[in-house]
């Protein structure tokens, strides 16, 4: 090999132009995630999903950590047995969270069901409002209905701090029975107050009460039996009984809330034998499903009140109910009229609920949602209705009906007017399965029922089964929106989702916009202007290629493999359909995963360039560090380093490139999984998972991007000094000569970088294995296979395992260096020069020799 013909050597601008597509690689699919992904402001919480059977409910409090934005105040129920991992009915408590950020300001473990959870005045003098808490008690273990077993007569009923969730009352201060809902007044002959309570008292049967008692000690005042009664305490919680602080002619009066009737009482004298005005409902059976107090239609200055009754009815099998409309001046019927469920019989189970719609004061119209659920054999339905209601007559202005086989969700006012027309808007909640996907998302759409014009549309994994609306979270000017889920709360602005780039949530998208672009510019300069002066011709690089087929179709199969996995993985989890949302689970994985994904490809030729721009460097520090060490062993033996005549074997075989991808392989994987299985317990992350796309499958997935498959891909740069130096000194044929001066023993000749592996080789072959096999114990990957309904998923599922887990390290491995070793092998000539000069320069002797030549006549036949 002639490589004396220049002593000045140019560094072959091949190593630019892959810089060059690296730039292009980290600004064109960066610029695809931010130019194309959205995120959306708000927040998520769900410190204690899968944890406890909760059933969370919300309320929201008054700004508590003065950051300017009211709070929200979170209680946990108990109403069914779940799949938690702490499965008990004695669970419960509640959570103050900020309105702004959801973190959590305060919390208050009960240990048992928290049932309700009602305003009081500022009972402490703290200027918050305090709250009125009904803890229920329940025994350890489920009924046979796979419900909490209540213990009737030992409730806990205290007043909480709503400021730091403190105690203000002490236990057994009011009364042990179940309250039901209850309204407070500073207005009382108390020094401090009343607090008006439907309660629950058990006897022969269950009797609701009107129990009046003073905060001021705890004792009872008044108690008026509403003659109403229910056999189990199910049937008392589950009710639509209600009190309900109600203006008439500037007073606050209680209305009550029957089964069978309602009743406006006067609150310094409540009596139901002597009430303001009552309505009983006769003839046929009716029960109360819902009510809402709706504006003032008719200029009184007081509001209506609407009632919803199911009623019984011989000439109709179908569900029939009555919508009527009260005075609520005087109680008189201003306007009634029925509707029909023509899928629901009569014994069908369903839940009715109503919300006033927000709209112009004054206007003497009431815009009332309706939704209405039941459940037809196995099947979940919604019927959506929102009337519009004036003195005497009633106009349907939107109806939906949404069918599912799971929980549909309810369509929720967003009580702020978005479009001008005076009228607010409405969120509905839809679920929807994107084409190939196995698994669905969640759609959150705000829009207009009076034209039908969409003003949002948010697709999460998280569910929506309650609403509250909140302050502005965005600075928008719009209110926004939060629901409870499956144990987690969810904050949503309701402005449509921005390109993350734009989006005010992710505040680095236009900085990084500039960075990306930048890169993509000077990528384009690299690989036009140094593509230009690259002096590898194309038959060359064919040809090398057809020398090196199998090394050439292993990096080619790899990059597939790898692309396909990544590919399958963003399709799985819906990443076209998904809104990222500040703190929600997904939003962390599909960062993370997609950020490791960019780097892994970018980092590609990027690692190629550095093993070939500096492998001649490298190569000669191991040089340097051989020498040294003979000077150490000067005096026992003869040391030299020499570089041996390689003839006319300028080109190395596939079997040997693919040798050279063991060590580099071993120390990824050392360092990959070292790197998990010790750090991810200390920041928290999941390291096994038991069904996929649950929580403990995201963090899972974050963690072993972030931990394991990055550092993996790191290890390549960080090492490029021992991986390339050593590549290039075999190339080169630079080896030692080691023989004892004086003891009887035969020389040695060894390459140097047989000496140098050897420093780690052993320790990195050891930790490869521990960590690799410790990983793989402690993930169970069945996860992937429960759950799917798809060939798709069962495909999914085998093939990530086998990919992205089981061959992550290898198929990382292969593809950067194999690429490597191609890009080195273009210019292993230019490189041998540069490291030959180098060591000229510090004194070595490059000059090829021979070094023995036991056979003058050739090498011998091999003997069969």
């Amino acid at each position: 090999m002639n490589l004396r013909k220049s002593n000045n050597t140019k560094s072959q601008p091949i190593n630019l132009v892959l810089v060059g597509v690296s730039f292009l690689i980290f600004s064109g699919l960066g610029l695809i995630f931010i130019t194309q992904m959205e995120m959306q402001p708000g927040w998520s919480w769900s410190e204690y999903q899968a944890l406890y059977p909760y059933d969370l409910s919300l309320l929201e409090m008054d700004d508590i950590n003065t950051d300017g934005k009211n709070d929200i105040l979170v209680y946990a129920d108990i109403r069914y047995e779940d799949d938690a991992l702490n499965n008990v009915p004695q669970s419960g408590g509640l959570f103050a969270l900020s309105g702004l950020t959801g973190s959590k300001i305060w919390e208050r473990i009960t240990n048992n069901p928290v049932k309700e959870v009602h305003p009081v005045f500022d009972l402490d003098g703290d200027g918050i409002t305090d709250y009125l808490v009904s803890v229920a008690s329940v025994d350890e273990s489920w009924n046979e209905n796979q419900q909490p077993e209540y213990n009737f007569e030992d409730f806990s009923n205290l007043v909480i701090s709503g400021k730091n969730g403190s105690f203000v009352t002490p236990d057994e201060f009011f009364t042990n029975n179940p309250i039901l809902d209850s309204v407070s007044s500073s207005n009382t002959p108390d020094d401090i107050g009343y607090i008006y309570c439907l309660e629950a008292i058990n006897g022969t049967q269950i009797s609701i009460n009107l129990t009046v008692y003073s905060l001021n000690n705890g004792s009872r005042v008044i108690g008026l039996p509403t003659g109403e009664f229910e056999d189990y305490y199910w049937g008392a919680d589950e009710s639509n009984r209600a009190l309900i602080s109600f203006n008439r002619d500037s007073e606050d009066q209680l209305l009550f809330i029957g089964e069978t009737s309602f009743s406006l009482l006067n609150r310094t004298n409540p009596s139901f034998s002597n009430p303001i005005y009552d309505y009983i409902y006769a003839g046929e059976a009716h029960t109360i499903k819902a009510h809402e107090i709706i504006e003032d239609l008719n200029e009184d200055g007081v509001k209506e009140i609407l009632i919803i009754t199911e009623y019984d009815s011989d000439l109709s099998i179908n569900k029939k109910f009555n919508l009527t409309w009260f005075n609520g001046r005087n109680g008189s019927l201003m306007g009634s009229f029925n509707q029909s469920l023509s899928g629901a019989t009569a014994e069908t189970w369903m839940e009715v609920s109503t919300e006033e719609i927000y709209s112009s004061p004054g206007d003497n119209e009431s815009y009332v949602l309706i939704n209405m659920l039941y459940r037809p054999g196995n099947e979940n339905i919604i019927d959506t209705l929102i009337y519009k209601f004036r003195e005497n007559n009633k106009e349907l202005i939107f109806s939906k009906t949404i069918s599912d086989e799971h929980d549909v969700t309810p369509i929720f006012s967003l009580d702020d007017d978005i479009d001008g027309d005076g009228i607010s808007e409405v969120i509905s909640v839809e679920t929807v399965q994107p084409l190939f996907s196995p698994s669905k998302v969640n759609r959150f759409k705000v829009f207009s029922f009076i034209d039908d014009s969409v003003y949002s549309i948010i697709n999460t994994d998280s569910d929506g089964y309650e609403l509250i609306p909140i302050q502005d979270i965005d600075g928008d000017n719009r209110k926004d929106m939060v629901f409870s889920g499956w144990i987690s709360v969810l904050a949503l602005s309701s402005s449509d989702p921005q390109m993350l780039w734009i989006s005010p949530a992710f505040p680095i998208g236009i900085p990084l916009l500039i960075v990306l672009i930048t890169l993509g510019i000077l990528g384009v300069f690299l690989v036009i202007f140094f593509g230009k002066r690259m002096t590898f011709k194309k038959d060359k690089i064919r040809e090398g290629f057809q020398k090196r087929k199998l090394a050439t179709i292993v990096n080619i199969v790899v990059l597939i493999l790898m692309t396909l996995s990544f590919l399958l993985f963003l399709q799985t989890i819906n990443i076209a359909n998904k809104t990222l949302i500040v703190g929600e689970g997904i939003t962390e994985i599909i960062i993370i995963y997609l950020s490791v994904t960019i780097i892994w490809y970018g980092m590609l030729p990027l690692t190629a360039a550095i093993f070939n721009a500096f492998a001649p460097r490298f190569a000669f520090l191991f040089v340097k560090l051989r020498n040294f060490f003979f000077k150490l062993s000067k005096k026992r033996y003869h040391n030299e380093i020499v570089v041996s005549d390689m003839g006319e074997r300028t080109s190395i075989g596939s079997i040997i490139k693919l040798k050279r991808v063991v060590l580099p392989l071993l120390l990824s994987i050392a360092i990959g999984f070292y790197t998990y299985n010790t750090v991810a317990p200390i920041l928290g992350y999941s390291q096994s998972f038991e069904t996929f796309n649950g929580d403990d499958f995201i963090d899972f997935i974050a963690g072993y991007s972030l931990l394991c498959m990055l550092p993996m891909i790191l290890t390549f740069v960080i090492f490029s000094f021992f991986i390339a130096g050593n590549y290039l000194l075999d190339d080169a044929g630079v080896v030692y000569f080691r023989q004892l001066k004086e003891d009887r023993s035969p020389g040695d000749i060894e390459p140097i970088s047989i000496w140098a592996q050897s420093i780690i080789k052993g320790v990195a072959g050891i930790s490869a294995l521990v960590t690799f096999f410790t990983f793989l114990s402690s993930v169970d990957f069945t996860g992937f296979f429960i759950g799917g309904e798809t060939v798709i998923f069962m495909i999914f599922g085998i093939f990530l395992v086998t990919t992205l887990f089981w061959g992550a390290p290898f198929l990382v491995s292969f593809s950067y260096i194999l690429f490597a070793e191609e890009i080195m092998e273009l210019s292993v000539e230019e490189n041998t020069k540069r490291l030959y000069e180098i060591m000229e320069k510090n004194g070595f002797d490059t000059t090829p020799k021979k070094l023995i030549n036991l056979y003058p006549n050739g090498l011998p036949e091999t003997r069969d």
